[in-house]
């Protein structure tokens, strides 16, 4: 029997883990706190994946967590850093609609598909993990635009540009539901 908690699950689970704390940081405003436990978190994205290829530990357990964990992770930190940083506007509220409402729309595409008896699960695109990285190093950059050693002046660039690829994310994985709703 294929053991199902892995190393590279336990990775995941710690990013959940991690997301919390990262938020009780941010609340109190101890900006390089939130960046080191925010950054471990980050980095657990990426070893978990690994070390499941690696070790072959890949499990539908961690298939089905690795992006729940990220997804706990982003989004509760853009709600905070929101939050934290209403006086400032840093982040606008379109944008963290623009990243929430791609999850949703996805969401909602997986839904259709579990009603048609589809049970698929459609691998991130390398679009998809390069903005999820993104969105990590965006949220590092803001955390260190609140703790004051870098400037603000990339911070619309970044967004647009993230929004970009989010469309793009949205547009590749409409035409693979689309593909996989039309191949009846």
């Amino acid at each position: 029997m294929k053991k199902t908690i892995t190393f590279s699950t336990w990775l995941t689970v710690l990013r959940i883990i991690l997301a919390p704390f990262v938020m009780v940081a941010m609340y109190f405003q101890a900006w390089f706190v939130a960046v080191i436990i925010f950054s471990i978190a980050s980095i657990t994205d990426f070893f978990d994946g690994y070390c499941a290829r690696l070790y072959q530990q890949e499990t539908q357990l961690g298939k089905i967590l690795d992006p729940v964990a990220d997804k706990i992770l982003l989004f509760s930190t853009l709600l905070m850093l929101y939050y934290v940083s209403v006086g400032q506007l840093i982040i606008p509220l379109w944008f963290i609609v623009v990243v929430l409402g791609k999850d949703f729309i996805l969401m909602l595409g997986v839904c259709y598909l579990w009603i048609q008896k589809k049970y698929i699960i459609i691998n991130p695109s390398l679009l998809a993990k390069c903005t999820t990285t993104g969105l990590m190093l965006f949220i590092v950059y803001i955390m260190l635009i609140l703790y004051g050693i870098v400037s603000a002046d990339y911070v619309v660039a970044c967004m647009q540009f993230l929004t970009v690829c989010i469309v793009g994310i949205i547009i590749d994985y409409g035409y693979k539901f689309y593909r996989l709703i039309s191949s009846e």
